[in-house]
């Protein structure tokens, strides 16, 4: 697992650069509907594929802010010895991504409002680095830090928890005719 974080936080330190060093302006349209990405990433427990995570993006209608949507499937980890099983589970997930420089594919911040299957809420914030390649293909690499709770990170005492995310995804655009 340390493997992941260290490849998850070395992700961010190259596009973050990217960033810093290649400000091209990009003209993705940020009206509701008309640029959308599809990502999907794998939902693990320790090396094992316990469910997936699948999230839409699209612009919200005001420039250099778009609206992330998450569903989460987790079929439940086993207990080990340093914290009880997590539980079968849905999460649901609406996020405000705020833009730096570039839009859509550049370095965002924001928000993000959690309920459970069992309707347990939570609060959390992201930061990361959004990248798109050839205006197709999507690639976002993220800190979440999120506040605890019964669901997700039970028995550990501390207020919150961070996790890494890595999520790959088509970027599709709607064009005027």
């Amino acid at each position: 697992m340390k493997t992941v974080h260290q490849l998850i936080i070395g992700l961010l330190f190259v596009f973050l650069v990217n960033e810093l060093f290649a400000q091209e302006s990009k003209d993705y349209d940020y009206r509701l509907g008309k640029t959308n990405i599809f990502k999907l990433s794998p939902a693990l427990s320790k090396t094992n594929l316990k469910g997936g995570i699948l999230m839409y993006e699209t612009g919200s209608g005001l420039e250099q802010v778009s609206l992330q949507l998450t569903a989460k499937y987790f079929s439940g980890a086993d207990e080990d010895s340093i914290k009880a099983a997590i539980p079968m589970h849905w999460r649901f997930e609406i996020q405000p991504k705020f833009y730096g420089i570039r839009y859509m594919s550049g370095v965002y911040f924001g928000p993000f409002f959690v309920t459970y299957s069992d309707g347990t809420p939570s609060l959390g914030a992201a930061a990361g680095v959004q990248w798109i390649v050839k205006r197709v293909v999507a690639i976002d690499a993220n800190l979440r830090m999120q506040l605890s709770n019964d669901i997700e990170n039970k028995d550990i005492p501390s207020p919150i928890f961070i996790r890494p995310v890595l999520t790959i995804g088509i970027l599709f655009e709607k064009t005027e005719k």
